[in-house]
């Protein structure tokens, strides 16, 4: 349920803020006073479509904030857990004079897409215009299926006929694999065989690199050991000769100095060090010098690991696990012919529960449609459509859909003897309103949205038939919130509260000013409807009668003081 709108900087509003009550609401004032400017606002906030032609004149942008009171039995989207909806929703959109516009639900920001999949929930917003989607063929067949209770038959059906057309492709796949499967069996035992003879090993085009620098720097290395073994071993003031007669001069004075056996023990273990680098360095060399006509080889098999992977647009560490891939890949396609098979039978089975899931389907509309055809006909009666009908005809779509195979048609007979006509060909803006109404009254039952707006949907009538549309309006008003804008007194006359709309220009600038009545001043706002330019105590009996009865109330006084009752003249 609404609770509260603000707005700011719409159109010609600068600052209107209205707490709403359950019920019966009507919104009057003068023509172009901005009473549909608040519908307006209430549509943005819920995510429709944003112009920066709404930012009043002068203004940066416009801020509309909707907070609505949510009920355990209001169904909610899937996403909604996302945004603690638990018990109140907050709805707010800013409308920049550039043209963009932002939305947040309870302070987080979300698209204008997820404002309007969640304002769907909570608002339904009946205007002429919105009328209009009565006349597509889809919504009738919605209209149908909501006032037959067949929701839960719909999705179970939405939900086989998607699993069938899921099956339809997977057999397109197969179907299209099986016919390939021979070129790609050859593919794939070459591929296979490719790797298989390359062997690849984890880490091998590391190892590879490693080599080829070393061997490729091989003439710097043999220099190098050359030069160390020089200085180590082989010349005449080579370290290991020096170490030798140092440690042997020390060793034959040790005896009378424990210090110089000490240091001559450090020495003996140098020298020992000096033979393993020594014997280190001449195993380089020999390596070196046996591998002098091996960096082709390592060449060769560095650039086949690069080919081979490039042709298979991996990474030379992914070529080990590769051929495992695709020997899996080869086994699929010899097993094809048996998942072929099941997935065609499964295609079958899900096409003969679609078929019967669409009959019954079938079969429950029809008969539901009998019973909507009688209820929205009655109401019909009431609504200036005396001997006036509506039926339901039905034809089959030209493809199966999510909802069936049922195409169906709302056929209107609007004056007594009148053939039945598709209701998108003979009825009137205020026609489509009006059967709208009667929808509404007679087919949304326990879906009624928490708060529902009517917008005008009153244009063209008047007298007995405006009393009739504003007692539905007020037995709407007893399922949940509806609030209405209406030019009216016999609409606004049976409404639990009265909102008045005026415009003023103040400072060279104009303004629309929102006020909930009190009831005298509910009085006055009726009989102003009533009695147009100039206001009599008879305009305002008359107004104050219009009220009791409407509201089911008694004769009450008018709340005016004393002799006020000319004040309006």
């Amino acid at each position: 349920m609404l609770t509260h709108l603000a707005i700011r900087n719409l159109a010609v509003v600068d600052t209107a803020e209205l707490d709403m009550e359950p019920g019966f609401t009507v919104l009057t004032g003068e023509t172009g006073a901005g009473k549909s400017i608040l519908v307006e606002a209430l549509s943005l906030a819920t995510g429709e479509r944003a112009d920066s032609n709404q930012v009043r004149t002068g203004e940066t942008q416009a801020d509309i904030t909707a907070c609505f009171e949510i009920s355990p039995a209001t169904p909610l989207p899937s996403w909604a857990g996302d945004y603690d909806l638990a018990e109140e929703c907050i709805m707010r959109r800013v409308i920049r004079a550039d043209g963009r516009s932002r939305g947040s639900l309870n302070g987080v920001p979300v698209t204008a897409r997820r404002l309007r999949e969640l304002g769907a929930c909570l608002v339904d917003i009946c205007g002429q215009k919105a009328h209009q989607a009565l006349l597509h063929t889809g919504a009738q067949l919605r209209i149908l299926d909501e006032f037959g209770g067949l929701a839960e038959a719909v999705e179970e059906f939405s939900a086989c006929y998607t699993a069938l057309r899921e099956a339809e492709r997977d057999c397109e796949s197969l179907q299209q694999r099986a016919g390939e499967r021979a070129a790609r069996l050859d593919l794939l035992d070459s591929w296979i065989g490719e790797l298989e003879a390359l062997n690849p090993q984890a880490g091998e085009l590391e190892e590879l690199d490693r080599v080829r620098m070393r061997l490729a720097n091989r003439a710097r290395l043999l220099e190098a050991a050359a030069s160390a073994l020089d200085a180590l071993r082989e010349n005449e003031h080579s370290a290991g000769g020096a170490l030798a007669s140092a440690r042997q001069a020390l060793e034959s004075a040790g005896d009378f100095e424990p210090g110089l056996k000490e240091a001559a023990r450090l020495l003996s273990e140098s020298e020992v060090l000096v033979e393993e680098a020594v014997a280190s360095i001449r195993r380089v060399g020999m390596d070196l010098e046996e591998g002098e006509s091996n960096l082709d080889e390592v060449e060769q098999r560095r650039q086949a690991l690069l080919a081979v992977a490039r042709k298979h647009g991996r990474s030379q560490e992914e070529l080990p696990e590769l051929a495992a891939e695709l020997k899996a890949e080869k086994e699929s396609l010899q097993s094809l012919d048996d998942r072929l098979s099941r997935a065609l039978e499964r295609r079958r089975e899900l096409e003969r529960d679609t078929k019967k899931g669409a009959a019954g389907l079938s079969r429950a509309r029809e008969r539901a449609a009998k019973g909507f055809e009688q209820a929205i006909s009655d109401r019909m009666q009431g609504l200036a459509m005396e001997g006036g009908s509506l039926s339901v005809r039905f034809g089959e779509a030209k493809a199966p859909g999510r909802r069936g195979s049922d195409r169906v048609e709302f056929l209107v007979a609007l004056n007594p003897g009148q053939a039945a006509r598709p209701l998108a060909s003979c009825a009137s803006g205020g026609e489509l309103a009006r059967i709208g109404l009667a929808i509404q009254l007679a087919a949304v039952g326990a879906r009624q949205p928490p708060t529902m707006i009517f917008d005008e949907v009153d244009s063209g009538i008047g007298g007995r038939v405006a009393e009739v549309v504003g007692a539905g309006l007020a037995e709407l008003g007893e399922r949940g919130q509806v609030l209405c804008v209406t030019h009216l007194p016999q609409v606004a006359s049976q409404a639990d509260r009265q909102i008045r709309v005026s415009k003023v220009v103040r400072d060279g600038g104009t303004r629309t000013l929102s006020a909930q009545l009190k009831e005298n001043e509910r009085i006055r706002e009726v009989a102003r409807m009533l009695g147009g330019m100039e206001i009599t105590p008879r305009t305002l009996a008359h107004a104050e009668e219009m009220l009791a009865r409407g509201r089911g109330r008694g004769p009450a006084g008018t709340g005016l003081p004393a002799g006020a009752e000319g004040a309006g003249k």
